[in-house]
């Protein structure tokens, strides 16, 4: 089966200090972008996540997505590869539960969990179990990084 090509954009948030312009303004300034783009019809807005750099790299891309979300009608987020291992589990589900809900259904997302830090004890493994399930039932989880007891079902329509 085709699928149709959709076209988008990808933001990663840098700003050098010598770039002269202050963060606000440059989120601002994408913002307004983003919203200029959806009324051309742009499919996508991609976020790249990093973490521990200087120039300003996006280390947290749901609530600028949820910012974006606000302001446009028709395009859809994601991020290149969210991190697992700098997100528990839960709190990850229930964030993009909730800009699910914000855009109305417009949230995609990749993961990954290929960090530099020292061995993470299977934490990825471990959040994707977690993750996928906590979108459709309450349960009980324990593995070596997390214990989640009575954990409640989100609502969503995510694309994972």
């Amino acid at each position: 089966m085709a699928h149709a090509l959709r076209l988008g954009v990808v933001y990663d948030f840098r700003n050098p200090p010598d770039s002269g312009m202050d963060n606000p303004s440059l989120y601002a300034a994408i913002l307004d972008q983003v919203a200029w783009l959806d009324g051309l019809g742009l499919d996508l807005v991609w976020f790249t996540e990093h973490h521990f750099v200087d120039d300003g790299y996006l280390p947290s891309w749901i609530p600028v997505a949820a910012a974006m979300a606000s302001r446009t009608r028709r395009v859809r987020f994601s991020c290149d590869v969210c991190l697992l291992p700098f997100n528990h589990p839960i709190r990850l589900a229930e964030d993009l539960a909730v800009l699910d809900n914000l855009s109305n259904g417009r949230v995609e997302i990749g993961v990954g969990g290929n960090i530099s830090l020292s061995d993470n004890g299977g934490l990825e493994r471990t959040q994707t179990n977690i993750f996928s399930p906590s979108w459709r039932s309450s349960r009980n989880f324990r593995r070596k990084n997390f214990s989640l007891r009575d954990s409640c079902s989100l609502t969503g329509s995510l694309v994972a």
